[in-house]
């Protein structure tokens, strides 16, 4: 019995109490209390334990310890009402509401006699009498026994206590199945909170008292975690690459070869000769001393006319003088300097202007090679821009596809409530997916699908679930080839640990023959369609209403793959017919009479 209360040695239980059910019936008869209890405890256990042949056994040793205890005790006592209250979860655990809800209204009777109305033993027969009534459909009433255990378990146990959050997780789930969405986020998000304290407080209680070898409560490396950290370690590197490749470039455009990027990079020989021009001015050393420009040669002669103006005598002498302007005179020193000065300006006047309109032409390629610069430069930038969104995109797609760790989750698989915490996320997920809010729901799809991983394995039933809800999602987002890839891999991991006759294999297959057509695959899904047909009728036989849906989905797949439209593949145009006049006096005369009975019933109405 110690070992049953302890979620990680069931399966010690059930071989210990087995071995007490063998040795009582043997030693003190079949009518033993004691056998009756020792059957008591093992179907409480096998019921724990939550498989389909647990459940069966389970109900098989409740019905013989309520045998035995209305034998020997009667039926009015607690022991044969605890005996009723088992036997109904076991009706629930196999699917029976209606014989389930027998048993827990005949054991809350006899409890809310015998320990009162708001006794514990009596909210727990409420709380399962609430689930067999949201499970036949009733779910005001369900709602009302939820709700009243909970007041009491609140009042006994406190609200962080797993049997409060369990009845909370109910009352979320009832109020799911009445269409109140919203209303449904906040006990299911209490219950979570509440899970997850829990979950923290056993894990802490167990490192520090345990005597349990200290490398068996280590969280080993599975295969998700060596997963993640290659996937962030390969892309910690791309990033780096792409940091150091950006640096490259930067320090390319700002240090020495600015010019050639300005220049547009035409040739290795006219940037240096653009470099030498630009050394060449630097150092006036090296210019020509001849060279004289042309705005200094026009001041110097129009000041040398000047002085000429201001000396008449000077001119007048020089006329009246029979050689005129002699090179010894002053006049005729000033006259040679002009002409001397002009004959500089026209003998250099050629030289200037031929060099002034090869600098311009020079200056006009320098800005054409620098216009085709920036038009490159900004066809470049256009084109890193569709590059940076087209990463972004695929980044972005990489983040869709990206898993979480552990960490993440913030969740140790290493407490009891762990695979509890997993799925109330994955309900959390279905009500955000039922509200179109895709984002959160495959938030807490991440997360429960990495507990889940690292608690069960890839080939468990609880991840092949968590994959069947993914391509749920990506189907309601239009993505169906995501969908497929997710249904593919819940259709294996359901196959291997449900087996290829159950119904959640069954659910997975009809789902990827809904889908496969779009994708351009009718032969497979027509495959997939006829599994699914032969699931349902060995389970629940040819003539159930189940296998009569299913079958009509296999009729339309099958007529949607035989029917050919010449327009939808292109082959032609649509005809267009109009409606003739004459068209529409067709029926008149029987729509006058009609409405002629009309009135004459109207006015006789009023009358």
């Amino acid at each position: 019995c110690l070992y049953a209360r302890t979620p990680r040695r069931m399966d010690e239980a059930v071989l210990l109490l087995r071995k007490a059910v063998a040795i009582r019936e043997k030693r003190l008869g079949e009518g033993s209390l004691c056998l009756a209890d020792s059957y008591h405890e093992l179907g409480s256990v096998l019921l724990r334990r939550r498989g389909k042949k647990d459940c069966e056994q389970a109900l098989a040793s409740l019905s013989k310890a309520a045998r035995i205890r209305e034998q020997q005790l009667g039926k009015k006592n607690l022991a044969y009402a605890a005996s009723l209250h088992q036997l109904g979860q076991a009706h629930l655990h196999i699917n029976l509401p209606d014989e389930a809800k027998l048993y827990l209204q005949g054991a809350l009777a006899l409890r809310e006699k015998l320990s009162g109305k708001h006794s514990a033993q009596t909210s727990a027969t409420r709380s399962a009498l609430g689930i067999a009534h949201a499970n036949t459909g009733e779910l005001d009433e369900a709602l009302k026994q939820l709700k009243s255990c909970y007041k009491d378990r609140e009042r006994y146990f406190g609200m962080f206590h797993p049997l409060s959050a369990d009845t909370l997780h109910q009352v979320g789930l009832v109020l799911i199945k009445r269409k109140n969405l919203e209303g449904a986020l906040a006990p299911l998000h209490q219950s979570l909170k509440i899970r997850c304290s829990l979950n923290q407080e056993d894990l802490k209680k167990r490192l520090e008292d345990s005597d349990e070898d200290p490398k068996d409560l280590v969280i080993k490396d599975c295969g998700r975690t060596r997963r993640v950290r290659k996937r962030r370690e390969a892309k910690l590197k791309e990033e780096e690459r792409k940091k150091k490749a950006e640096a490259i470039a930067n320090s390319d455009r700002k240090g020495p070869g600015l010019l050639r990027s300005l220049t547009g990079g035409f040739g290795k020989k006219k940037v240096e000769e653009e470099e030498g021009r630009a050394v060449e001015v630097r150092n006036p050393d090296e210019q020509d001393c001849n060279r004289i420009d042309a705005a200094e040669l026009q001041a110097t002669m129009e000041a040398m006319r000047e002085e000429g103006e201001e000396s008449p005598e000077s001119e007048t002498s020089s006329r009246g003088s029979p050689g005129g302007n002699s090179p010894g005179s002053p006049g005729g020193a000033r006259q040679d300097n002009l002409l001397e000065v002009e004959e500089k300006i026209t003998r250099r006047g050629p030289r200037t202007k031929a060099k002034e309109e090869k600098e311009k032409e020079e200056d006009g390629g320098a800005e054409e090679a620098l216009s085709r610069t920036r038009g490159t430069q900004a066809e470049a930038k256009v084109r890193r821009k569709s590059t940076r969104m087209k990463d972004k995109v695929e980044d972005e797609d990489d983040e869709d596809d990206s898993e979480v760790n552990l960490e993440e989750v913030g969740v140790d698989i290493r407490g009891y409530l762990a695979p509890t915490i997993a799925a109330s996320m994955q309900v959390l997920a279905g009500v955000y997916m039922d509200l179109k809010d895709f984002r959160k729901a495959k938030y807490w799809l991440d997360r429960s699908g990495c507990i889940r991983e690292e608690s069960f394995g890839v080939l468990s039933a609880e991840y092949g679930d968590t994959m069947h809800q993914f391509g749920i999602l990506n189907r309601r987002q239009h993505k169906l080839k995501k969908a497929v890839a997710y249904f593919r891999k819940a259709l294996t991991a359901r196959e291997r640990s449900c087996g290829h006759m159950h119904e959640a294999t069954a659910s997975t297959c009809i789902q990827l023959a809904e889908i496969l057509p779009h994708l351009g695959q009718p032969e497979e899904a027509a495959i997939f369609m006829s599994k699914a047909v032969a699931i349902k009728e060995h389970n629940h036989g040819t003539h159930d209403l189940e296998v009569l849906q299913v079958r009509e989905k296999w009729s339309r797949l099958a007529a949607r793959g035989m029917e050919y439209d010449p327009v939808e593949t292109g082959e032609s145009l649509p005809h267009i017919s109009k409606r003739s006049a004459e068209s529409f006096l067709h029926g008149w005369k029987d729509r006058k009479q009609q409405e002629e009975k009309k009135r004459e019933q109207e006015s006789y109405g009023a009358a």
